[in-house]
């Protein structure tokens, strides 16, 4: 019988991997001596660098607002009223 998980759990579960990778990507494409990415030679930042940037910053910011929201204090609900819509909370 498996342990079950809520899907808050499973998310930040989901959301620290996808940070791990961000970070895993930007150690492969840092800058060399000329202004180039190490690893394709585009001119630095590559376009492989700006999405593991944003991936990371999204995901961040998400685990901040989850975080938040387990303690009782719910910055996101002025940007997603609808999650305290569905619970029956107060979106205010």
């Amino acid at each position: 019988m498996s342990t079950y998980r809520s899907g808050t759990e499973d998310m930040r579960a989901f959301a620290e991997l996808r940070i791990r990778e961000a970070e895993q990507t930007l150690t492969v494409h840092h800058p060399d001596g000329v202004g180039c990415c190490a690893s394709c030679g585009r001119d630095d930042p590559c376009d492989t660098t700006r999405f593991a940037t944003q991936l990371g910053h999204h995901y961040r910011a998400w685990l901040s607002d989850a975080r938040s929201w387990v303690d009782g204090d719910n910055p996101a609900a002025r940007i997603r009223p609808y999650v305290l819509e569905r619970s029956g909370g107060d979106a205010t």
